[in-house]
């Protein structure tokens, strides 16, 4: 995982309630990195921000 190569040590994560994240093909991708899941709650927009917040913040700093 290119992260790990970096230093930044990955046990959790978190997405939304979308279909790409309930597939078995994901479930496959976490669980042979051996990470945990949540989800954000329905209709709680707060949180699921959080999640788009990280998500830019990480391609603008490492990308």
């Amino acid at each position: 995982m290119h992260v790990q190569a970096q230093g930044v040590q990955v046990r959790k994560l978190l997405t939304d309630n979308g279909s790409p994240s309930r597939s078995k093909e994901f479930k496959a991708m976490r669980e042979a990195f051996g990470l945990k899941h949540s989800r954000t709650r329905p209709y709680r927009p707060r949180t699921n921000g959080k999640a788009e917040r990280l998500i830019q913040t990480t391609l603008r700093e490492w990308a």
